[in-house]
């Protein structure tokens, strides 16, 4: 076994800017939008669910809405699976010999939206979800504050994955790694 890793990622500034969605950018892309906004919303049954998802943010980033630390780019990777889809959250450099690597969340399950009511609530809580992932990335490398958390909030979910234990919480939507007592098989309502 070997005693050091093969390679280590150090980060060059002193505090990393978070990933968020610019309220007054987004009201205005939302509005531009119309109802296009309904058809572009990645709904539970639809089968290509993470790749709307995609396009939904590269959209959104296309128009301001997504706002973030300048020298990272925020890409998201679509997976959709026959029974569930999912993405990959990539930060890259934006400048520099280092560009072409870059650091993941891992694969994330899309936001289980059953219908959409609220085109502009539901694009809201997908872009939410996805910076919310990427913001995870930049706190493991102890470079970003940790986001705010509803301290008496205690993740329960439905199984993602059992054998992986990873599990997404009911209230929050959160990712999180599940037991027996936190995460159940899940069940549609």
């Amino acid at each position: 076994m070997p005693e050091a890793p093969a390679f280590t990622v150090s980060h060059n500034a002193a505090q990393t800017t978070l990933f968020s969605i610019d309220a007054t950018a987004f009201d205005r892309w939302s509005e531009a939008k119309g109802e296009e906004l309904e058809c572009m919303i990645p709904t539970r049954t639809d089968p290509h669910a993470a790749e709307r998802l995609v396009e939904l943010l590269n959209d959104a980033k296309n128009t301001g809405v997504i706002v973030g630390d300048k020298a990272l780019e925020l890409n998201v990777h679509w997976d959709d699976e026959e029974d569930v889809s999912g993405f990959y959250v990539v930060l890259n450099n934006t400048s520099g010999s280092q560009r072409l690597i870059g650091l993941t969340s891992g694969w994330t399950e899309v936001l289980r939206i059953e219908t959409v009511t609220d085109a502009a609530a539901c694009a809201r809580d997908h872009l939410d979800e996805v910076c919310r992932v990427a913001n995870t990335v930049l706190e493991t490398l102890k470079t970003a504050p940790p986001q705010r958390v509803d301290s008496a909030h205690q993740h329960f979910g439905y199984w993602i994955n059992r054998s992986a234990r990873t599990a997404r919480c009911y209230r929050c939507q959160y990712q999180f790694v599940g037991t027996d007592e936190t995460a159940e098989d899940w069940e549609p309502a």
